[in-house]
């Protein structure tokens, strides 16, 4: 599942947001008794604003909260991650 929205604040600024899930529910056991598969479910939340500044320069902060539990990995690929990403762009002549 993912969803997003912006909302314009004013003609110069943007808000914007987003989440994402996923879920994986493949774990099975062989008939030795070993596991195979992967169970697992993922969240992603990101906020951000954009901000338009004179002769096309733009800004964007971005902060986002990632987290991953996979109980088939016994915890060991389990994560949870916070990101900041800022980005500015002009145009090149």
């Amino acid at each position: 599942m993912l969803s997003s929205a912006t909302f314009a604040l004013n003609p110069k600024t943007d808000l914007n947001a987003s989440y994402a899930f996923s879920k994986s529910d493949y774990a099975q056991t062989d008939l030795a008794g070993l596991p195979l598969g992967v169970n697992y479910e993922r969240n992603d939340v990101r906020a951000g604003i954009t901000r338009r500044f004179p002769k096309n320069l733009v800004a964007n902060l971005t902060y986002g909260f990632s987290q991953y539990r996979e109980p088939t990995s016994g915890g060991a690929s389990d994560f949870t991650a916070q990101t900041i990403f800022a980005t500015v762009s002009f145009p090149w002549p």
